[in-house]
């Protein structure tokens, strides 16, 4: 994925996919967290992100947004991840 594509056009990273809901978080902001992780675990990252700010992360609520149950759970993944590299 080229993270300079705006949303809708990129697609979440590392391989997560998300529902879109009425109310959820902002794909945006998600988007964002996600290529700042995959970045830091591939080493390319300017500034590394830990575990504890992928936990500790508030994203936006707003209407057609992605599932919340969901982006928990990758972003569980993603702080599992960044603990063990």
């Amino acid at each position: 994925m080229d993270d300079q594509l705006p949303w809708p056009f990129a697609e979440p990273r590392p391989g997560y996919e998300f529902d879109v809901v009425i109310r959820g978080y902002d794909p945006h902001q998600v988007h964002e967290l996600l290529i700042r992780v995959e970045k830091t675990l591939d080493g390319t990252a300017a500034e590394r992100i830990e575990a504890d700010d992928v936990g500790g992360a508030v994203l936006k609520v707003r209407l057609r947004g992605y599932h919340r149950g969901q982006v928990d759970a990758a972003l569980a993944d993603c702080a599992r991840r960044l603990r063990e590299s």
